[in-house]
């Protein structure tokens, strides 16, 4: 089985695209609280772009809101955010170096009903399921055949816990408890469980498919 990548510390330091996270107090949380509505428009905006698989527009917002950071408030949320984007982007890598290993002839079920793999390269994956053949570009590939794969074919553990939790997270049908569970089942080992639950406070209360 592929492995996903260990994430390291929860508090790295400054790679390419990351917004540098400074040191937080204990207990603190995010709210809306001191976040001025401009900023807040922009939190909705990274959220839109990461629900809709848009990830390069998600660090590009990301990066437009630390520049307009002017408090602690918006310091904290900033940094909660870049975590939570950090490993939605590393569920995606993950996913994009699986899927081309993928053999064609290989069987996968969901549920009662079995599909087939046909093809499987770097950009898409076609598959056979109730005598059809239908093909999804990895970045569009349905919810439902993400679960598949990363079932089948990511490494269990910490690692693929924080990172599918993440994809979860932002996505429209993600399950708020599934989440909860998996980042709870990997916190300590590899990621600040509680900074990611910073970050869904900000969950926008409609959040477009």
């Amino acid at each position: 089985m592929s492995q996903v990548p260990g994430q390291g510390g929860a508090h790295e330091s400054q790679q390419d695209g990351m917004v540098p996270a400074g040191e937080r107090l204990p207990n603190e949380s995010p709210s809306n609280e001191g976040l001025r509505p401009e900023f807040r428009e922009l939190i909705d905006e990274l959220w839109q772009a990461m629900s809709k698989r848009e990830l390069e527009v998600a660090r590009s917002t990301l990066n437009r809101l630390a520049a307009e950071v002017r408090n602690e408030s918006e310091r904290r949320a900033v940094e909660s955010l870049d975590y939570l984007l950090r490993h939605v982007e590393e569920f995606w890598r993950a996913l994009s170096r699986i899927v081309p290993s993928m053999k064609a002839g290989e069987e996968l079920a969901i549920g009662d009903m079995y599909i087939v793999v046909v093809d499987a390269t770097a950009d898409e994956l076609v598959i056979r399921a109730a005598g059809q053949n239908r093909r999804y570009r990895i970045q569009e590939m349905p919810t439902p055949l993400i679960r598949l794969i990363v079932a089948r074919r990511f490494r269990p553990g910490p690692e693929t816990d924080a990172v599918f939790g993440a994809f979860l997270a932002v996505d429209p049908r993600g399950d708020p408890s599934e989440v909860e569970k998996l980042w709870r089942r990997a916190d300590d080992d590899v990621l600040d469980a509680d900074l990611l639950f910073e970050a869904l406070k900000f969950r926008p209360s409609h959040v477009e498919q």
